[in-house]
């Protein structure tokens, strides 16, 4: 509410030459006056999920508005940009692609103490429901870890385990062995650095940040092959059919037994990251800009 009023204002004195909103609300138009402006589309999760949004969330219905009547549209990933196109019939050539990239610098991070990581542990990050694919990943692992208890699963995120979340784990008898953590960066960090493999089950994302978080840290990755994650993973990676339990628990059972290829992915992990900064993004964001003036 804050940043709306604030824009509000700015709109009215109409010192400005392009106007990019960051979300896709619409109060800004009727205060453009014929300035141009730039829509970011990050994924279309609010239309290929539809049923995970209660009536009253009216997102995508602005964004259809904002796609509609965008001058330039920015899509953070290839996959984004055919979403776009398949689901609103958008002209390609308003459509620039331009890739996002993580703010990660292992080497600046400092030592932490009395994390008390386990020694043998798998990483999963971020939000856990629906779409992410948590429950099945850890359904497909389970008897991986019921077969190596020293084995664990650390989940680092800002939400602790709901109550269904405990619930399915015990009836899983894997409650002493899949554990959150609470997270800041720092702590992340060293959360992959120290995994023997990230997984990222995810049914679908726009881009994908954690990926390249894992890569530049030197963390081995499996990633699903949905979306626009084989576009940021690359080759540095193992691919799984999310929606598959024996895909899943192959690769990872592959993984997390193999230095060598462990000790490979890593390797070109630090190449695929590589690939993608901020700086790259702001220039081919402002070349968006000048396009337009």
């Amino acid at each position: 509410r804050l940043n709306r009023t604030f824009a509000k204002s700015a709109l009215k004195g109409q010192k400005f030459d392009i106007f990019h909103p960051t979300y896709y609300e619409t109060y800004f138009l009727s205060h453009l006056k014929n300035k141009p402006f730039v829509l970011t589309v990050y994924d279309l999760i609010h239309e290929k999920f539809s049923d995970l949004f209660p009536g009253v969330d009216q997102t995508t219905q602005y964004k259809k508005e904002l796609i509609n009547k965008a001058d330039k549209i920015i899509a953070i990933s290839e996959n984004t940009k055919k979403d776009i196109i398949e689901i609103y019939g958008t002209n390609p050539e308003k459509i620039a692609v331009t890739y996002l990239a993580n703010s990660f610098n292992p080497e600046k991070i400092s030592q932490i103490k009395n994390l008390n990581l386990p020694e043998k542990y798998i990483l999963y990050v971020g939000d856990r429901w629906t779409y992410k694919n948590f429950s099945l990943f850890i359904k497909s692992i389970a008897p991986i870890l019921r077969q190596d208890k020293a084995l664990k699963v650390i989940c680092g995120g800002s939400k602790s385990f709901n109550n269904e979340e405990k619930e399915y784990l015990k009836n899983l008898n894997l409650t002493d062995q899949v554990t959150h953590y609470m997270v800041t960066d720092e702590t992340l960090v060293h959360l992959y650095k120290n995994a023997l493999v990230f997984v990222f089950p995810s049914k679908y994302e726009g881009f994908g940040i954690p990926v390249l978080e894992a890569l530049s840290c030197g963390c081995p990755l499996i990633v699903s092959n949905q979306g626009s994650l084989p576009e940021v993973a690359g080759h540095a990676c193992e691919y799984i059919n999310p929606y598959d339990e024996i895909s899943i628990k192959n690769s990872v059972e592959k993984v997390i037994y193999s230095d060598n290829l462990r000790n490979e992915l890593i390797s070109k992990g630090y190449e695929q990251a590589k690939k993608f900064s901020w700086e790259k993004t702001a220039k081919e964001t402002k070349f968006i800009y000048e396009s337009l003036l």
